[in-house]
């Protein structure tokens, strides 16, 4: 990174001169010994503002209070969103607020020092926390929202009050710095305005393009008056940010095929193998995109002999990993790093969220890698996944059926004629449809409210969904499940034009089709479907 790379360089300039001054003794020796002290002073201070974290697995504590809190207000919550560069699925940790607005919660850490997002009452924005300490903030919401706490004119002006927060604790000077609205500024800045035009560029402008916008960022970055820590932090982020952007250029260049040289300049620019860029959220969602760097490489997906003995690795150590997570160690220049170790993990994460516990060989692949703090993770979870399974097994939440039918258009018909009078949601998803998958998170409290209004759901999945894990993930979804044929679901997908997964229909209380859509339009779908419980038959 560039700040690195910095005082790197500073370092090396400061020996050569004093080597210089020693060699030709222009120097008195008191005057040198200040000299050498200076110099090595000022480097080690610039390299310990933010030291880089190391990996664990010690949760963070944060606590703190709402002032004026209201518990019938909706947005009135503490979330902390805690994704881990080998885990993109972790759920939002939520608080338990008390009557008084006070909370307290344990944070889930995969580095020592690790910024995150959250949010905090009506506030949101990004806080870093310390693992094995606590930070406490206390947000004071206004005079005027506390009288009025449903005026969402006030709500919505407040992500942009100067000091919404005070924060104390564990890097209680940075947070209360970054919570600045003149600091969320640059923290929230974006590299999509780098096109000047709506015509994609070659990569080699998109590149150059963003390294401009970086560098304007560090200019705006040297005029505010924030600590020296601050600073270097909103550093991190726009390299990370500037970063992330590269990786994942498609749909701002002008071809399918950006080339292996243009992932490696990124990688040789940035340098995001490291766990330093913990601090700006900015890690899991590189580790992501390195992950998939090969859909942005279309010659790579060819035969390559250095990606080829990469992947050739997995069958010698039972790691779960395919072709394009090869081809991204092979740009990293090989298997270990922090990177490599999120992209691995990433594979296992895949393999948990289809509520699939890991077999044998996946548990052994666990015990032979390197970093334990990521083995460690997943055999936790993997343990809580095999209890929280059992535990559903044993309700009466959801119910699995079997069609009797060959056809489409018959089971339609079934489903229909079972659930006239009742407004039915049809849910057509997959296992391995991540956005599937997504959405019925998303839609979870929503979700609960319509089926206490009388709602039936019908989730809808064929053969490209394996049985045993089909049965996993239906067990953890309340609702009725049948898993069709796929000619089924062919059919289904033709009379209404499905163009992917998933895909919703909803039946009114007459048995009318009333809604059908490709793709998650989660407030258009609610209307709907609160709009049909509300009619008479």
């Amino acid at each position: 990174m560039q700040l690195c790379l910095f005082i790197n360089h500073s370092i090396y300039i400061n020996l050569i001169f004093i080597t210089l001054m020693l060699e030709f003794k222009i120097m008195k020796p008191v005057i040198s010994v200040i000299v050498l002290f200076f110099f090595f002073a000022r480097n080690v201070v610039a390299q310990s503002l933010l030291p880089e974290p190391e990996w664990t697995n010690t949760p963070a504590v944060l606590k703190g209070q709402i002032i004026g809190y209201d518990e019938d207000e909706e947005n009135m919550t503490v979330e902390v969103y805690p994704y881990a560069v080998y885990d993109l699925d972790i759920v939002p940790s939520v608080a338990e607020i008390k009557e008084d607005g006070s909370f307290r919660m344990e944070i889930p850490m995969y580095a020592t020092r690790q910024g995150m997002f959250a949010r905090i009452g009506p506030w949101y924005g990004l806080i870093v926390l310390t693992a094995g300490d606590s930070l406490c903030v206390t947000l004071d919401l206004p005079e005027h929202l506390q009288t009025h706490p449903k005026d969402m004119v006030m709500r919505k002006m407040m992500p942009y009050v100067e000091h919404p927060l005070v924060f104390e604790g564990a890097l209680a000077d940075l947070n209360n710095d970054i919570s600045r609205f003149s600091v969320r500024e640059l923290i929230w800045y974006t590299y999509g305005n780098v096109h000047q035009n709506d015509t994609p560029m070659s990569p080699e402008k998109l590149y150059d393009a963003v390294i401009r916008h970086r560098d304007e960022v560090y200019s705006r970055i040297d005029t505010l008056d924030i600590r020296p820590v601050t600073k270097e932090f909103l550093r991190l982020n726009a390299e990370s940010g500037a970063a992330e952007f590269l990786l994942r250029p498609r749909g701002w260049v002008n071809t399918n095929h950006v080339g292996c040289e243009y992932f490696k300049k990124v990688i040789s620019e940035f340098e995001p193998n490291t766990l330093k860029w913990a601090y700006t959220a900015g890690l899991p969602p590189i580790a992501n995109a390195l992950d998939f760097a090969i859909f942005n490489d279309t010659l790579a997906l060819r035969k390559n002999p250095e990606t080829d003995s990469l992947y050739a690795l997995k069958n010698e150590q039972g790691v779960p990993y395919d072709k394009a997570k090869a081809y991204a160690f092979y740009l990293l220049g090989g298997r270990d790093g922090v990177i490599q170790d999120g992209i691995i993990g990433q594979g296992y994460a895949s393999k948990l969220s289809q509520d699939t516990p890991f077999d044998e060989k996946e548990l052994k692949s666990l015990s032979m890698l390197k970093n334990k703090t990521v083995s460690h993770y997943f055999l936790k979870k993997n343990e809580r996944l095999k209890a929280e399974l059992e535990a559903r097994r044993n309700g009466d939440h959801y119910t699995i059926f079997v069609s009797p039918t060959n056809s489409g258009e018959a089971f339609l018909s079934e489903i229909g004629k079972e659930h006239l009078g009742k407004v039915v949601l049809m849910d057509f998803w997959g296992t391995w449809c991540g956005p599937c998958r997504d959405a019925i998170q998303d839609f979870e409290k929503k979700h609960k409210k319509l089926s206490e209004l009388g709602l039936v759901t019908v989730y809808v999945t064929d053969g490209k969904s394996p049985e045993d894990t089909w049965k996993n993930m239906a067990s953890g979804m309340d609702g009725l499940h049948y898993r069709l044929k796929d000619k089924q679901t062919r059919e289904i997908f033709d009379k209404f034009g499905f163009r992917g997964w998933p895909s919703y229909l909803v039946i009114d209380k007459k048995g009318r089709y009333i809604y059908d859509q490709t793709g998650f339009h989660e407030e258009e779908m609610y209307e709907t479907i609160l709009k049909a419980l509300k009619e008479d038959l």
